[in-house]
């Protein structure tokens, strides 16, 4: 059996477990908003009028107190505890309900330390609730993320001073420190951008750290006045979509959220240029993704080969066509200079980056620290790899010259480029463009060069291209464009070079040509054009070079380009040209290069060619061409290289061609020759390349031409009885 003492300590420790439960039971109930009230049945719970709460009887609860604890004092009047509004209402929170941590005394000598304590530990997350709503709502966002840890340090403190006041020491002081903190714990959760993480100030911090973590897992800003603030004036500005800017991982929100916390300039929402500094920041963000790295390894090849670094491999062109990418790998980083870039300075010195001018710097120095209209952007052969974002354009109207040549920018042209009407320059050449061409670019009636070369742009070409009046070069060469060329292009009438060869044009050439007037450099080259060379060309007078070999061009040559005083280079070569070659071409005395071969020209070559005193190539192989070699030849005193093989031509091979000093090759073969090959030839010290093999040329070589030594000589040599001796050819035939 017990003793009375063992008893007595029995007895004593039920009735404090019983006191601890029915606490407990308390809590739950204050937690739920039970209420308190007189009722007969003992210990029962039951719902009340609106079968969404609880209610205890206070009697059965107040009488175990009294009975456990011997407590002689009158029942306490019936006490309703309800919730106040900036307690929970919705739901009871069941979290650790039983731990030390969360058990609440609300007994009568609770003091104000013990009552901002248990409100701090019912919003450990700094959660209020809304007066009008049930939902739980944070106050900003970056509060939800630091009044948490914040909160939980000051619980302690108040428990001790809670402990302190109850023992009636230095009173004064704790209701100082509780003041201190009523005060200062608001102004901490209110106040975000006071206390918020800084990223490292270097660029692409935020990409770097999201190389660490999930990106889920970035800082995020959203909630603060500052970054509602500057996200509302992007989205009222059109310049980026609301859905876009909240995904997490773009670069636009990479952008913003530089802009919001992690620039060190850190310039007001209101700032006239914090949009076109957000513009460049998404620019750097959407070029430096994991994108691959590649480049062009042999520019000389007709088909590009490519490098690469990182995967995918391919390019995508459009829903069917992919380019596979091959080579060795490009040692190259993404962007070998980004001097500069997302740093505390103004944009205006980022390298790549020119501003207008303004007050207090000289008129031709755009490069200064601070941030000013965007004037040029220019990133020629930088290795930056990426879309175009079309922040850029949107952001920056009055920009007037972007030059991303030379790089890796892939996909389609935005149409938002449309927007950028003040543009005088704009390179796009030699990326990985492709798509259709956005029509919005003939908006830029402004711009005076438009150069959109070695891209992989497909479909008709601008038929509103008239419109760009201003334009002086336009440059849009190796790329997929088909469908006949734009005849309004005539309106141009600055245009002084037009380089359109290497695509698929078809049709004919357009007779506007001719009102071209400033016209020096025309390419209309390898592409499928039909139709005859319009006569009008002998009007455009300033023109010096002209491209339209490796077409399906027939008819005769137009003898008005005899006119074309200015004329330098003529290359009508591979298409279907026949008839005789105009006597009048040997008028054009500026002319350097003729390439007349690959097409069925007949008749004698013109002896008015001797004319043509500075001219260097001459290139009339395989035609239908008779007759005899010109003797006056020899008057070409700067002619390198003389093409005539594949021909009908008869006579022999003139002495008088020695005159022809720098001559390097001479290709005769394949014609109706006859006669031996003079001895004048040894003079030709800069002779290279001699063929003179399927004609009907007899005699031998002499030792002197031997002795030039030749890189190639070939003759009719062959066999037990040859025609011609040849003791140094190099092949025989």
């Amino acid at each position: 059996m017990l003793s009375t003492f063992e008893k007595t300590k029995a007895h004593e420790a039920r009735r404090a477990a019983i006191q601890r439960q029915m606490e407990a039971t308390e809590i739950i109930g204050s937690k739920c908003n039970i209420t308190i009230s007189q009722s007969g049945n003992a210990g029962r719970l039951h719902e009340d009028k609106n079968n969404n709460k609880f209610s205890k009887p206070l009697g059965s609860l107040e009488n175990a107190r009294r009975f456990l604890w011997d407590e002689e004092e009158e029942i306490a009047e019936p006490v309703s505890y309800k919730t106040s509004k900036n307690k929970r209402t919705s739901v009871c929170d069941r979290r650790n309900i039983y731990s030390t941590s969360s058990y609440h005394n609300y007994s009568k000598d609770s003091s104000i330390f013990t009552s901002l304590g248990d409100f701090l530990r019912d919003n450990p997350d700094g959660e209020i609730m809304n007066e009008h709503s049930s939902k739980k709502c944070c106050l900003d966002h970056f509060s939800c993320c630091t009044s948490g840890n914040i909160l939980r340090l000051t619980v302690p403190i108040l428990s001790c001073c809670d402990w302190v006041a109850k023992k009636r020491r230095i009173l004064n002081l704790c209701i100082l420190l509780a003041v201190i903190l009523m005060i200062g714990v608001p102004i901490v959760i209110f106040a975000p951008n006071s206390t918020a993480p800084k990223l490292q100030n270097t660029p692409g911090s935020v990409k770097a750290l999201s190389m660490i973590v999930p990106i889920e897992n970035l800082p995020n800003f959203t909630g603060s006045i500052r970054y509602d603030d500057i996200s509302q004036r992007i989205i009222d500005s059109c310049i980026t979509s609301k859905n876009i800017l909240e995904q997490i991982g773009t670069p636009q929100r990479m952008a913003v959220d530089w802009i919001v916390s992690d620039d060190p300039a850190q310039l007001d929402p209101n700032d006239e240029d914090i949009l076109a500094r957000y513009s460049l920041a998404v620019f750097y963000y959407s070029t430096h993704g994991r994108e691959m790295m590649f480049q062009r390894d042999n520019t000389d090849s007709e088909e590009p080969i490519f490098n690469f670094i990182l995967e995918p491999n391919k390019i995508q062109i459009d829903e069917e066509e992919v380019i596979a990418i091959g080579g060795e790998l490009a040692a190259q980083p993404n962007w070998l200079n980004e001097r500069g870039w997302l740093s505390g300075s103004g944009y205006c010195s980022w390298w790549g980056v020119k501003c207008y001018h303004r007050d207090g710097t000289p008129i031709d120095d755009t490069v200064y620290d601070g941030n000013n209209g965007l004037f040029i952007l220019n990133m020629t052969e930088n290795n930056v790899r990426g879309k175009l974002p079309i922040e850029l354009f949107l952001a920056n109207p009055d920009m007037r010259g972007l030059d991303i040549s030379g790089n890796g920018f892939y996909g389609t042209v935005p149409k938002e480029i449309g927007a950028l009407t003040q543009m005088r320059y704009l390179a796009l050449a030699n990326n990985f463009f492709a798509g259709t061409l956005p029509e919005t670019i003939t908006k830029m009636t402004n711009i005076d060069r438009l150069y959109l070369d070695r891209n992989l742009f497909i479909g008709t070409f601008l038929p509103d291209v008239g419109l760009m009046t201003k334009l002086e070069s336009l440059s849009i060469y190796d790329n997929k464009f088909s469908g006949t060329i734009p005849a309004n292009i005539g309106n141009i009438i600055n245009l002084n070079s037009l380089y359109m060869d290497r695509n698929y044009f078809d049709g004919s050439i357009p007779t506007s040509f001719s009102k071209l007037k400033k016209m020096e450099d025309l390419r209309l080259s390898q592409n499928h054009l039909v139709g005859s060379i319009p006569e009008s060309f002998g009007d455009i007078s300033s023109l010096k070079i002209l491209y339209l070999d490796q077409n399906d061009i027939s008819g005769n040559i137009p003898t008005s380009l005899g006119r074309i005083n200015s004329l330098r280079e003529m290359h009508l070569n591979k298409n279907q040209l026949k008839g005789p070659i105009p006597t009048e071409i040997g008028m054009v005395k500026k002319l350097v290069s003729l390439y007349l071969d690959n097409n069925h020209l007949s008749g004698e070559i013109p002896t008015e060619f001797g004319e043509l005193k500075i001219i260097e190539q001459i290139y009339l192989h395989q035609n239908t061409l008779r007759g005899t070699i010109p003797s006056n030849f020899s008057s070409m005193k700067n002619l390198v290289d003389l093409h005539l093989y594949s021909n009908l031509l008869t006579g022999s091979i003139p002495s008088d061609i020695v005159g022809a000093q720098k001559l390097y090759t001479l290709y005769l073969q394949d014609n109706n020759l006859t006669g031996s090959v003079p001895r004048a030839l040894e003079k030709l010290s800069n002779l290279k390349k001699f063929i003179i093999y399927s004609n009907e040329i007899t005699g031998a070589v002499s030792q002197e031409i031997c002795d030039l030594k030749l890189e190639e000589l070939k003759s009719d040599c062959a066999g037990k009885n040859p025609k011609f001796v040849c003791s140094c050819c190099t092949i025989c035939v």
